[in-house]
């Protein structure tokens, strides 16, 4: 055999393999694994709202007040009220109701536990099997071949647009798409009345299907009577949904997106309103659907490409959600059926535009392809690590040097879906063979998109933070700038407890790019690490380059030894005409083995920076978060009200010795409160004993706070031994507000003499014992009514009777005659007050808003 024999065999085994006229088992098994792992392993949280919901719709159906969901809701006072119509809602009860049971039943928490977050997941794998199969469905009633029908499912299963949305993000949006999919359906089978009740259902889940039903109406139909009839029974579904569930105080999602239509808008003039470009171009089709009267054998064509043309059109010209790019994917997968003469050109095309638009959503909804979406941590049950090295996909592009090209991909994805709506637009062509075969290497390859995505995301989980090696940062320190002129130089020496490889070094500069103009950007600095008088370490950094704030400098991967002494050197380097600062702490966090010196003098001061090594899997060797270790750790603290007149709050915080000597009350330890609004020091507090306070054993330090009830406040331990420094030797604890001093339990109705009083029970959740008169203070209930159509204003008061104390922990019941009689749509909400030296001031938070 001759080696041409060779490879003409070898040629045709590839092109067999490469070619096929429909998906073989390898491409739907291909798609299945990889389409498994994604269903199995990221959700993201957004959708947790509405899972939520259906949960409260079946607790409000138990208790009569179905068709009161929405106040239902807001009445539970949860942080995410209803936000869709009820349609939506009561899907999702259908579907999960065995769910409710294992709830009620087992107490089970449904929204943590992996099968019930996977059978949650299961209803929407089903409606998009039901989608894959009404896509087929439309294919054959288009004509298309059977195998050209199989490959078109296959392409709409591994697009990007459908792949993420439903797969990784798991929006619910394919529930509408089903719909729709089934009214094209029967649209193209000219069966008018299933065309609209496919519709009407899908409209209330999201406004999207009026966008394509209105033009698919006006090809078929030029009366105007049966044009305007036709779209009101559409609608008249979502309109009853609103009638029956009145929302009050929730906005539906689809208002505020079909708001989006208008305020996308391009502005001309500096004058003038704005151009609403999506409704100017949707107006277009519209106006072509109605003077259009296409052929029978152009409808399908032109049909498809009009629903594809609007929703790509709408992709590119308002603020598009990530997940709602789902909605063109089937059309156009039609279009590329109905075009297989272009078919290599086309999913080029497709696949370049899916590859833009994934790339580009990573940075501009960056929260969305984060870790927020690994609810089922799968990634750190594989590789278990504390922190993440990348927050989200953004972050990675981003440290990788890359994000900055980002944009380039959102014009990928622009010329993309120009092009391949130029190239679709509906003709009069010839005939098209329909037996065309598909290269199979293709089709993989534009399955690349979701995969990209897929992998990128469950790689940001499996990438531990680096580890700190050393930071002042660590410690919350409010940082100072020094000058770096030449020939100053800065010295920061190091010793590190361990051998670590240096990932990465985090300066803190102040320094404005905009005001070095011409000879100025001559200045550099010079960043360097020593060992002994040997340098380790060397990067110069251009001055115009360096942004005020963070500088991330690579240490490429720089080793240092334990405990051997290193200098990190800060110097400017060549010309320099504008000041340049260097942020720094002034006192020695780093203890006195770490001084910085600025010009060969030693300083109390220390750099404020922060260096990363690269990190330890915590199943091999453990990971410490800090290798400065604090001498005093807080472990807790509680805040009340001292005095009624709130001049003055009391916290008791707990401290544990984390440091090798003891405390007592003559060493000059003590305790120092800080204001988070304007960082001043609000109090100190001092050790009641002179006990020894050992290594390991906790105290609690009490301290008198000077500010404000509504302020937050952290503290930390401070060293004043010699009598002449103060030093930190602890972290810093988290920010801690004085508790609410009045809960609202319930509030209702009563009339008395035809006057409406509101009785309000409130639980003292304070330090102080309420009374007529509190520390000096008149203490009283106040009410604040508003109406939905007008603006608020005080409705009347009521103060506790003589002689009744309230103590802290109790009850009292507030009657409020509520001023201007009962109104249907007022609404009224409640707050302590109190009255000192006739200066009148709220106290606490206020109630939620009751209606009655």
């Amino acid at each position: 055999m001759t080696l041409k024999n060779i490879k003409d065999r070898f040629t045709f085994s590839f092109n067999r393999l490469n070619i096929a006229e429909k998906p073989g088992l390898v491409d739907w098994l291909l798609f299945g694994v990889i389409a498994l792992f994604a269903f199995s392993s990221f959700l993201y949280g957004d959708i947790r709202g509405v899972n939520r919901r259906w949960v409260e719709l079946v607790d409000a159906l138990l208790k009569g007040r179905f068709f009161d969901f929405h106040q239902y809701v807001i009445e539970k006072s949860t942080l995410e009220l209803p936000s869709y119509d009820m349609l939506i809602y009561i899907i999702f009860a259908l579907w999960n109701s065995p769910l409710y049971i294992i709830k009620t039943v087992f107490n089970v928490d449904i929204f943590t536990s992996y099968p019930c977050l996977f059978y949650f997941k299961s209803m929407l794998a089903a409606f998009s099997a039901g989608a894959g199969w009404m896509l087929y469905k439309i294919c054959l009633a288009m004509n298309i071949k059977k195998d050209a029908a199989k490959w078109a499912v296959f392409l709409f299963f591994t697009s990007a647009y459908f792949f993420v949305p439903v797969l990784v993000i798991v929006q619910y949006d394919i529930i509408c798409l089903f719909f729709i999919l089934a009214g094209f359906y029967f649209y193209l089978k000219n069966n008018g009345k299933l065309f609209l009740l496919f519709f009407a259902i899908a409209t209330p889940l999201k406004f999207f299907p009026i966008l394509v039903f209105i033009p698919l109406v006006l090809l078929k139909e030029k009366k105007i009577l049966r044009i305007v009839i036709n779209c009101g029974l559409a609608l008249s579904p979502l309109a009853a949904l609103r009638i029956l569930f009145p929302g009050h105080s929730s906005i539906p999602v689809e208002d505020s997106t079909f708001l989006r239509l208008t305020t996308s808008a391009l502005k001309l003039f500096s004058v003038g309103p704005s151009l609403p470009v999506f409704l100017i171009i949707y107006a277009l089709v519209c106006a072509y659907c109605y003077f259009k009267t296409p052929a029978p054998e152009d409808k399908n064509k032109i049909s498809s490409y009009v629903c594809l043309f609007i929703y790509l059109t709408l992709s590119m010209s308002i603020a598009f959600h990530p997940y709602w790019i789902l909605l063109a994917s089937p059309f156009a997968v039609l279009v590329i059926a109905q075009n297989l003469d272009k078919l290599k050109l086309n999913l080029l095309l497709d696949a370049g535009g899916m590859l833009g638009l994934m790339v580009w959503q990573t940075q501009i909804w960056h929260w969305v392809y984060s870790k927020n979406i690994n609810l089922y941590e799968i990634g750190t049950k594989l590789w278990p690590i504390s922190d993440y090295k990348y927050g989200s996909i953004n972050d990675l592009f981003t440290k990788a040097g890359l994000a900055k090209y980002i944009p380039i991909f959102y014009a990928l994805y622009i010329g993309c879906s120009a092009a391949f709506l130029i190239l679709n637009f509906p003709r009069k062509d010839k005939d098209v063979q329909q037996n065309q075969e598909v290269e199979r290497g293709l089709v993989l390859t534009r399955f690349g998109a979701p995969v990209l995505i897929v992998a990128l995301n469950f790689f940001i989980f499996c990438i531990p933070a680096d580890q700190t090696a050393i930071s002042t940062v660590d410690y919350s320190a409010l940082p100072s700038p020094i000058s770096l002129d030449r020939p100053s130089v800065i010295k920061q020496e190091l010793v590190f407890e361990r051998d670590l490889t240096l990932e990465e070094l985090q300066l803190f500069c102040y320094n404005d790019p905009k005001s070095i103009t011409g000879r100025n950007r001559y200045g550099s600095l010079l960043v360097s690490l020593f060992e002994d008088e040997k340098a380790v370490f060397t990067s110069k950094i251009l001055f115009h380059a360096i942004p005020n704030g963070a500088t991330l400098i690579d240490m490429k991967n720089t080793k240092v030894k334990a405990n051997k002494k290193y200098t990190l050197r800060l110097g400017v380097r060549d010309r320099i005409k504008v000041g340049f600062n260097i942020a720094v702490v002034k006192f020695p966090v780093l203890g006195e083995n770490m001084p910085l010196y600025i010009n060969e003098k030693r300083t109390d001061m220390n750099l404020y920076f922060k260096l990363t090594a690269r990190p330890f899997h915590e199943y091999l060797k453990p990971v410490k978060k800090a290798l400065v270790k604090p001498d005093a750790e807080i472990s807790g603290v509680k805040m009340w009200i001292s005095s009624y007149d709130h001049e003055s709050i009391a916290a008791a915080v707990t401290v544990r010795n984390a440091g090798e000597s003891a405390w007592n009350k003559k060493t000059g330890v003590y305790l120092a409160v800080q204001r988070e609004s304007n960082k001043e020091w609000s109090g100190e507090g001092s050790l009641l004993s002179e006990v020894d306070i050992n290594p390991g054993e906790e105290v609690v330090v009490y301290v008198e706070i000077k500010g404000d009830q509504d302020d937050r406040y952290r503290f930390t331990m401070i060293d004043n031994s010699d009598g002449k420094t103060a030093k930190f030797f602890g972290t810093f604890s988290e920010y801690y507000q004085l508790p609410n001093t009045a809960e609202f339990i319930d509030a209702k109705l009563v009339w008395e003499n035809d006057s409406p009083i509101a009785e309000v029970k409130v639980k003292n959740t304070g330090g102080i014992t309420w009374s007529q008169q509190s520390g000096g203070a008149t203490t009283y209930i106040a009410s604040w009514a508003y109406s939905d159509s007008s603006a608020g204003a005080w409705s009347g008061n009521a103060g506790i009777e003589p002689g009744i104390q309230v103590k802290p922990g109790e009850e009292y019941t507030f009657r409020i005659k509520l001023a201007g009689g009962q109104q249907p749509d007022m609404a009224y909400r409640f707050i302590m007050v109190k009255i000192k030296d006739g200066q009148q001031s709220l106290i606490g938070n206020w109630s939620d808003d009751y209606r009655f």
